[in-house]
């Protein structure tokens, strides 16, 4: 295998004498399809998980006051509404996304 610089000065693998010197080029996306499309799990997760962090953190809330640390509790609370917000986002972009291929195949239920 040799290394080349493309016209445009990209670099190059030759990948192999037998094959007719072909040329791929070394940042090339793999085929591998998106585990969570639409981000609904991804988002669903990461609010839980903030969620019960703020209740946590509620409970503890004399300590983190005695502590001067309360803003754990504030920005746990934020992530949460945040984390709300991206799942109606997400959960609203999947229905839309659904009833757009719907429409284009109309033989999917």
């Amino acid at each position: 295998m040799g290394r080349m610089l493309s016209k445009s000065g990209v670099p190059l693998i030759l990948a192999s004498m037998e094959q007719g010197h072909s040329e791929h080029h070394l940042l090339e996306q793999a085929p591998v399809k998106a585990v969570d499309a639409d981000g609904v799990f991804v988002f669903a997760l990461g609010t839980a998980v903030f969620a019960v962090a703020s209740l946590v953190l509620a409970w503890q809330r004399p300590a983190l006051v005695a502590a001067h640390q309360e803003w754990f509790l504030w920005t746990a609370i934020v992530a949460t509404a945040l984390g709300c917000a991206g799942l109606a986002f997400s959960l609203t972009r999947r229905r839309k996304g659904a009833l757009a291929l719907s429409r284009t195949d109309p033989d999917r239920p």
